[in-house]
């Protein structure tokens, strides 16, 4: 089990939550549909709240302590949430 997967919670920032537990992302009501690495990302940035969060922390945490890639795969898969992500928020994203 992954570290997303241990904290079991609901996380919810006006209309969207982020339910870890059950794997799902709600954005009013709606379930937003993500690919497994978008939805450890997402988790992630919603259990540190407002916290700023590192490249190397979400590497650990969505990766794996022991993962041996390169670091650039996290903007990788940012830049493909963000893509995701702009057709589902409203307004400018601030990544």
């Amino acid at each position: 089990m992954d570290k997303c997967s241990a904290a079991l919670g609901k996380q919810v920032f006006g209309p969207l939550s982020v339910d870890v537990g059950r794997r799902e992302v709600l954005l009013a009501d709606e379930l937003i549909r993500l690919t497994r690495t978008q939805f450890d990302i997402l988790a992630a940035l919603a259990q540190r709240g407002s916290r700023v969060t590192s490249r190397q922390e979400l590497l650990d945490t969505v990766w794996g302590p022991s993962w041996a890639g390169c670091a650039d795969v996290v903007d990788m898969h940012i830049g493909h949430c963000e893509g995701s992500w702009e057709t589902i928020l409203p307004g400018p994203c601030l990544c």
